[in-house]
């Protein structure tokens, strides 16, 4: 809202995640055998599943994105942005290739800050200015991004492009 020091780009993956939309409802009863954890839910009347698809290939690719724009740009941090801490397989695969592909970039002396996105909600509000660029998964991309508009006044304020390899719009 008119403070020059905030100027934060957020790169979403935008192919995988929640929004690949495999999804199952109700869940076929061969599902509840895939892992343990779904044991205590074979009694239930109903049971909705959204799966959490990454992939190496596309994590990489939005990482390598972040971190190509901060080179060319100028910019001088990375934060990823993730739940690795409760989400380990999907968000630590994200945080893993973001700490490997940060040493590629150290000696154009870019800082990689890995956080949980959580967190960065909170500081998003309260120190805007520490943030240049800001990597994340699809579906926390997409709530960030919206929090981030706030900070210039809304989502018609704050510009915005699918942008591939290929194609953008």
């Amino acid at each position: 809202k008119g403070d020059p020091k905030i100027d934060i780009v957020m790169f979403r993956e935008n192919t995988e995640d929640l929004y690949a939309a495999v999804e199952f409802c109700p869940l076929p009863k061969e599902h509840f055998d895939l892992h343990p954890g779904m044991e205590r839910f074979k009694k239930c009347s109903e049971v909705a599943v959204s799966w959490r698809v990454f992939s190496h290939e596309g994590c990489e690719r939005i990482i390598r994105a972040a971190f190509e724009y901060a080179k060319e740009n100028g910019r001088k941090k990375v934060h990823c942005c993730n739940k690795a801490n409760v989400i380990r397989q999907t968000d630590g695969m994200m945080k893993r290739l973001f700490l490997e592909i940060a040493k590629e970039y150290e000696p154009y002396g870019i800082q990689a800050i890995e956080e949980n996105a959580d967190a960065t909600a909170m500081w998003l509000i309260k120190n805007p200015q520490e943030y240049e660029v800001v990597v994340a998964s699809n579906v926390f991309g997409d709530i960030l991004s919206d929090e981030a508009s706030q900070l210039t006044g809304g989502l018609g304020f704050a510009p915005s492009g699918n942008i591939g390899q290929e194609t953008a719009l």
